[in-house]
């Protein structure tokens, strides 16, 4: 899966083209930005107070930047050392969703009732870049980390996902292309077989969101929601079409 990702040409061309010399200036940036505090698990009070998820989005600058950069320059100790620190600190979070979304709205329960089952738009994200960065470092991340990663995707999102419903599942907005395309790149990367046994409730999501936009193409979100949700979805349809040999194929069908 991601094969073109893995080609080395491809990283030798984003790190010497010019074309490519205004982003590599802006993950340097983001990454300087990001990694003013090093990756750390959070702490009780630091949690009781994200409710907006502020800390995550600060966690998830600092694990797309040193992933790309990792990418980019594979023999850079300093970028690759700090992606291994912060997909660790993901790791050993206690929760990868934040606390505003523990409510009955997105959850069922009372804020009170916390586990780390509930699959918001953070946590889904959270875990399909975990399962993508896995698959595109498998020859150097360590075992131990491997299989981290591999327990905690399961425990955290696959067992969720198989043993419940979610409201997302069934709505018309940016929510369930993230959430279900981001959970169905989960299962493609880690347990294909499992995401064809529950390939059509992930249609059913998918097209619940495209059946959002009119002939028009207008999203009512508006211009930055739309980008978020459609590029879920597309980077979902890229992969499920490389993993069906392009038996599905989103690209062409809608």
């Amino acid at each position: 899966m991601l094969d073109f990702a893995l080609d080395k040409a491809l990283w030798k061309r984003v790190r010497e083209s010019e074309e490519f010399s205004q982003h590599r200036q802006e993950l340097r940036e983001l990454y300087e930005e990001a990694f003013k505090d090093a990756p750390r698990p959070h702490s009780v009070e630091e949690i009781l107070e994200n409710n907006d998820g502020g800390l995550w989005r600060l966690q998830f600058d600092q694990l797309q930047a040193s992933a790309l950069l990792s990418l980019i320059y594979p023999d850079n100790e300093e970028y690759y050392q700090s992606l291994l620190r912060i997909v660790w600190a993901y790791l050993n979070e206690y929760t990868w969703a934040p606390l505003g979304h523990y409510t009955e709205q997105y959850y069922g329960k009372t804020p009170k009732d916390f586990d780390y089952g509930l699959l918001d738009i953070f946590a889904c994200s959270i875990a399909f870049s975990l399962a993508e960065i896995k698959n595109l470092f498998k020859d150097r991340f360590p075992s131990l980390l491997r299989d981290r990663i591999t327990y905690e995707l399961r425990r955290r999102t696959i067992e969720p996902y198989l043993t419940r419903k979610f409201f997302w599942e069934s709505h018309d907005n940016n929510w369930t292309a993230v959430c279900t395309g981001s959970v169905a790149g989960v299962l493609m990367y880690e347990a294909p077989e499992l995401f064809f046994e529950n390939q059509e409730r992930i249609h059913k999501s998918m097209q619940c969101y495209l059946d959002s936009y009119k002939d028009d193409g207008m999203c009512v979100e508006g211009v930055g929601y739309w980008e978020f949700g459609f590029g879920f979805f597309a980077s979902y349809a890229m992969l499920e079409r490389e993993l069906t040999n392009g038996e599905v194929d989103w690209f062409i069908d809608i």
